[in-house]
């Protein structure tokens, strides 16, 4: 685990509400006087234990809990268990309604005077809770950590988190995966049934979820190591799409710049790159192939011709071939934009790598006064002021962009909700979409 005091320097609380897991990753640091800052505690399942005050803390004001039975061993409702009086307002549960037991004390009055909520039951409103939304993903096995933080964010609106690997953690002394939580130290039996009946992938999937999340900036870590190599490296696949018919240069992605043809360059340098396991080339036409090196790795995959129409958009291309596609990442690479560097594409892919962002796009900067639908964009006309000290505009290059296939499929976007923008300069990102381009190209071919 990596050091964690510079991050707390200055720290203030930066969303209204946290919800506390009980993962082992609590005991990497005292995180308990941090977490009863917050406004609203939300707590899952069994989430004290007596001399882990430091790592947990100890203020609750909501209590997420998977069952009834649970309840009958452990609850936070007893002051014993805190030290000093509960302080809980409400109880999310998986049920529907609570038991005798918890409801009512031995002389017969209530022992929660609170309110009580069930997160599995439908609600009268246009966003379902719970099972509605999750059992998509998870199908009948939705786990209640991912429940207590649907609703959460839900009520809140961002939320941050501490305490949710899903055991993936979790190694015995032999190295083996177990399921332990922060006040246990060997797996028992209810957690060893659902770790063989569930299998790892579907933990994984728990933490995919809340990586989702945090893209969206619907949550935050207060830990932001936590997920940190819990999940196998992302899958990464090149792809390339090209017709002959282009309209304003012939033939344009078989040109040639620095005697070599465009569409060879792009796959040249795709194959330089080995973290990517694939490379597809999607086009109706075999005469490409013609123009591809030997000896480098790429499959061609063979479209329908009406894709290869003037006013056919790059989603309309993508959505015919995206559901065939077995990666996690697609790295577009337009052969017009020939001088893109290899070490540029392995940058924007490490910062997806590293969770940095979810997407990447290369792009340059205008330096200049620039005018959108008939308005100044980044100055004001009345108070010119240097080039150099304007805000620059940003451009999209077109030649490249990685994005995830899960999130496309849901959002039909190659730019993601936290994307890095990969900055570089004009040849760089010289583009070829006129026969002027492609003579410009040659000459800065010859000059580099």
């Amino acid at each position: 685990m990596k050091p964690l005091d510079k991050h707390f320097e200055n720290w203030k609380p930066n969303t209204e509400a946290i919800v506390v897991g009980t993962s082992p990753s609590l005991k990497h640091y005292d995180f308990g006087k941090y977490i009863d800052q917050f406004e609203n505690v939300i707590r899952c399942n069994k989430c004290f234990q007596k001399g882990m005050f430091d790592h947990t803390g100890k203020k609750i004001d909501i209590w997420a809990s998977t069952g009834n039975r649970r309840w009958n061993y452990w609850t936070p409702i007893h002051d014993s268990l805190v030290d000093e009086k509960s302080t809980i307002k409400e109880i999310w549960s998986r049920t529907v309604k609570l038991d005798k037991f918890f409801e009512k004390d031995e002389k017969g009055g209530k022992l929660f005077q609170g309110k009580h909520l069930s997160m599995t039951k439908k609600n009268k409103r246009e966003s379902t809770l719970g099972d509605d939304s999750l059992r998509k993903v998870f199908g009948n096995s939705v786990p209640t950590g991912l429940m207590t933080l649907e609703h959460a964010i839900y009520r809140f609106g961002k939320i941050t988190i501490i305490g949710h690997t899903f055991f993936l953690e979790s190694l015995d002394k032999e190295g083996e995966w177990t399921h332990v939580d922060f006040y246990s130290e060997k797996e028992d039996e209810e957690h060893g049934k659902n770790k063989k009946r569930l299998g790892r992938e579907w933990f994984e999937n728990c933490v995919r979820w809340v990586q989702d999340q945090i893209d969206e900036g619907k949550i935050i870590l207060l830990n932001p190591y936590e997920l940190d190599n819990l999940l196998p490296p992302p899958t990464f696949t090149g792809y390339i799409t090209v017709r002959m018919n282009s309209e304003r240069v012939p033939n344009k992605s078989i040109a040639k710049v620095n005697g070599s043809s465009l569409i060879n360059t792009a796959v040249k340098k795709l194959n330089q790159i080995k973290i990517i396991d694939n490379i597809l080339v999607y086009t109706s036409d075999h005469e490409f192939q013609n123009h591809i090196q030997r000896g480098l790795r790429y499959d061609f995959v063979k479209r329908d011709e009406k894709l290869d129409g003037n006013k056919v958009t790059f989603n309309e291309i993508l959505d015919t071939i995206i559901d065939k596609i077995k990666t996690d990442y697609l790295v577009f690479y337009s052969v017009t934009s020939p001088f893109i560097k290899v070490e540029t594409i392995k940058d924007m892919m490490q910062k997806i790598i590293d969770k940095e962002n979810d997407s990447s796009f290369l792009a340059q900067t205008i330096d200049g006064f620039c005018w959108y639908d008939n308005k100044p964009l980044n100055y004001d006309p009345k108070d010119v002021g240097r080039t150099q000290d304007i805000e620059p505009v940003i451009l999209e290059n077109s030649g490249l962009y990685i994005f995830s296939v899960k999130k496309y499929k849901k959002n039909r976007s190659r730019i993601g909700f936290n994307p890095y923008i990969k900055l570089a300069d004009k040849i760089e990102c010289w583009d070829i979409d006129t026969p002027e381009d492609l003579k410009i190209a040659n000459v800065l071919g010859e000059l580099q």
